[in-house]
């Protein structure tokens, strides 16, 4: 059993969603999205928003259907919210100083000289 499948997909005010066969279509205030589920999986609009079913007692059905529940999640999402991106730099060493420079580089080279 999915915890994630169980759950049903809550739709939001002004965000209609409809199913036709395997396919899902999400409208809402920034666009359109549709999706097409696997055939483990079946999808129906109720009152309380989109619930995704597994047909069989199959081991890939509960996969799938964990699956195909985010998938319709990440539909309602991107109607209302949109696509964000986020960029975080991290360094793993300290800047480097310039007199560090200077320190490594009168170390490094009297060894050129002799090898030269």
């Amino acid at each position: 059993m999915s915890r994630i499948g169980k759950k049903p997909v809550a739709l939001p005010k002004g965000v209609t969603a409809s199913v036709e066969g395997q396919t899902v279509k999400v409208k809402g205030p920034k666009g359109e999205l549709s999706v097409k589920l696997v055939p483990e999986v079946s999808a129906s609009v109720g009152d309380d928003g989109i619930t995704v079913t597994p047909h069989k007692e199959m081991e890939k059905a509960a996969q799938m259907w964990g699956l195909s529940r985010t998938l319709v999640n990440n539909l309602v999402n991107g109607v209302t919210t949109g696509f964000t991106w986020s960029t975080i730099w991290s360094t793993a060493s300290p800047p480097a100083s310039p007199r560090s420079w200077k320190s490594r580089a009168s170390a490094i080279a009297p060894r050129c000289r002799a090898r030269c």
